[in-house]
């Protein structure tokens, strides 16, 4: 099993909140080692270190946006609006610029701005994305969609101390950027460059880019020219990007990569710190304490996302990966120049991939060339077509040519890959065995089942990616709407919600391995929450709830793509709102102790304030039933 645990510190805080050192970065993950254990108490608790929980930390480090009517947005309904908003008239000649948050400060306010969105005639704005983040992305990139050379941001920033909030960023990933930073980024061996050849983002590199220091700002100091503004970036790059974005902005100083956050809690208490936050320490020795560090704070802000595992793959893969590794654990006991090698050999034998979306077609990319692939897909266009279907030839040639590849198997047509390429649609795996056999049942046109074995090197089992929640306790979860359930029992109920398929998952305790496709070492999907169920979550788990208010329960915020709105794209109407409400109810933190001095503030809460003794008699855990949220 891999765990992650933050990296051991040496310095103390900065706007996290008591004390203040130099320190350099670290320029591997682009935090500042600290010791995280200094910190007792802070006003917001970021879990989650992608990129909006980085444009939120920008936002709170007292980076202020605001709109200028000197510059008006295209929309002169939506500029008319925002002046309206803050009380001010189109037709005066002194315009004074307008704090963004000064007019965001509800959800009513959002309301009455986007309300002509739908119908507006002199724009087109989004109907998929949230009506907040489709605010700030045109106020971000108006006309992005029509003309990106000409589209200018109406927003500018100011500094301000007045708006500094203590907080920290949480993240189990051991770089800054989330997902762009795990094991699963890419498929190929880890020091292979050109792994990623041709693995290149679905956005335009100005769409990824966060407030501050933009994707544009770090491709011309790597590569000392300015970038087209049409370009589709590696993932190599942005993930890059995001690792050293908190360095060029200032936020270094409150990131805590590779931290796991194992419980959040609401509790009752006087001062306003009604959060517990307890995360995974890491002992002097290097291994991993049971004994939790606790962070009490105001807010919580959950950026976890709803990409953050791989659904794990069903019980029938079993035996290939659990022969796989056997294999492998023994092969780390032997000498490297005793070991066993059958590199050609297996060289020889097809990559079995299964699944239709992206994840499936980046392990096919990034093979094809190096050995033949089996594709086991489900094929059905008018129900659930693959997203691939969407892909332009000229603009994603690498995906638009492996669903032609999907489409010419359905049809039996002759393919170029023909011998490279062998498609499945619709078929079932039946079996595997450590021996690397596979058996397909494929159904005839008759309607009879076929079996068909294949021996295989490898499996890729893409099936899709889910997010968890399973750090919130029972109460916080049934607050913000979702349910603290059992992961063992997901079968049954997850065949109810969907039309059964050749892929349908059996979900049971047996298949929550999952594998690392850069190290290719097993990992097991963290064990968090003190509580017996799991909390996965999609794009609609909480979509209901944040069209209500980003603000799902009391002081507590949703931002990235647990909105629903995945695409970095529309990341910052959540953060801003988030950060609005964030600094108007700011105060001092003040340790009631000894406020004389600034150890006291770092020390160990009194008898009376042990999180272990308020949680005390909290035993209140409740049976798990089984659903996919």
């Amino acid at each position: 099993m891999v765990k992650r645990d933050f990296e051991t510190a040496m310095v103390s805080m900065g706007s996290r909140g008591f004390k203040s050192k130099s320190a350099k970065a670290d320029m591997d993950n682009g935090a500042i080692l600290t010791n995280i254990s200094t910190i007792s108490k802070t006003n917001t608790v970021i879990i989650g270190n992608g990129p909006s929980a980085l444009a939120l930390s920008y936002l709170l480090h007292g980076n202020e946006p605001w709109y200028s009517p000197s510059e008006p947005h295209p929309d002169p309904v939506l500029h008319r609006k925002l002046l309206k908003k803050f009380g001010l008239s189109p037709l005066s000649d002194s315009q004074q610029d307008v704090r963004l948050y000064d007019i965001l400060r509800t959800p009513k306010d959002c309301n009455d701005i986007t309300s002509h969105f739908p119908a507006s005639v002199s724009m087109s704005y989004s109907t998929a994305a949230l009506p907040l983040n489709t605010l700030l992305d045109t106020l971000f990139r108006p006309l992005v969609d029509v003309d990106m050379e000409e589209s200018m941001s109406r927003v500018g920033w100011r500094k301000t101390d007045s708006d500094v909030v203590p907080h920290v960023i949480l993240g189990e990933e051991p770089k800054a950027g989330g997902q762009w930073a795990g094991d699963e980024v890419w498929f190929g061996d880890e020091d292979d460059e050109e792994s990623d050849n041709g693995l290149k983002t679905l956005s335009y590199a100005d769409l990824l880019s966060l407030p501050g220091y933009s994707l544009g700002d770090h491709y011309k100091q790597k590569y000392h020219t300015d970038m087209d503004p049409y370009y589709r970036p590696t993932r190599r790059l942005v993930a890059e990007y995001y690792a050293t974005y908190p360095r060029k902005v200032g936020i270094e100083d409150v990131l805590f990569p590779g931290t796991s956050v194992t419980n959040v809690e609401r509790i009752n208490d006087k001062s306003g710190f009604n959060f517990l936050v307890s995360i995974k320490l890491k002992s002097n020795s290097g291994s991993t304490s049971h004994e939790a560090h606790v962070i009490r704070c105001r807010n919580v802000v959950l950026g976890t996302g709803i990409f953050s595992h791989r659904i794990p793959p069903p019980p029938v893969f079993t035996p290939f990966f659990k022969r796989k590794l056997d294999l492998e654990l023994k092969e780390r006991t032997w000498d490297n120049s005793s070991a066993p090698t059958n590199t050609s050999k297996t060289a020889q034998l097809p990559l079995l991939v299964v699944g239709s979306g992206y994840t499936a077609a980046d392990a096919i990319l990034c093979n094809q060339g190096k050995r033949p692939i089996v594709h086991v897909y489900r094929w059905d266009p008018e129900n659930r077509p693959s997203p691939l279907r969407g892909c332009h030839p000229q603009a994603y040639p690498g995906y638009a040519g492996v669903y032609r590849q999907m489409k010419d198997a359905v049809f039996k047509k002759q393919s170029p890959t023909d011998g490279i390429y062998q498609g499945f649609p619709n078929a079932v795996v039946a079996e595997t065995r450590g021996d690397g056999m596979v058996t397909l049942s494929i159904k005839s046109e008759d309607g009879t089942n076929k079996e068909t074995a294949i021996r295989v090197a490898d499996i890729e089992v893409c099936i899709g990616r889910r997010g968890r929640l399973d750090y919130l306790a029972p109460d916080l979860c049934e607050e913000i709407g979702v349910q603290n359930l059992d992961y063992s029992n997901m079968e049954s109920l997850n065949n109810t919600r969907e039309s059964p398929s050749p892929l349908a998952l059996s979900r049971t305790a047996t298949s929550s391995r999952r594998y690392s496709s850069r190290s290719r070492k097993p990992m097991l999907h963290p064990t968090t929450s003190d509580t017996a169920g799991k909390v996965w979550v999609r794009c609609s788990s909480l979509r209901e709830r944040v069209e209500q208010n980003i603000e799902v329960t009391a002081n507590v915020f949703i931002i990235g793509s647990l909105t629903g709105d995945s695409l970095v794209r529309f990341a910052m109407g959540g953060c801003v709102y988030s950060a609005g409400r964030i600094i108007s109810d700011n105060t001092p933190i003040i340790d009631s102790s000894d406020s004389s001095t600034m150890m006291s503030e770092t020390s160990s809460m009194s008898e009376s304030e042990d999180p272990q003794k308020l949680s005390e008699g909290k035993a209140r855990r409740r049976k798990s039933k089984c659903v996919v949220v």
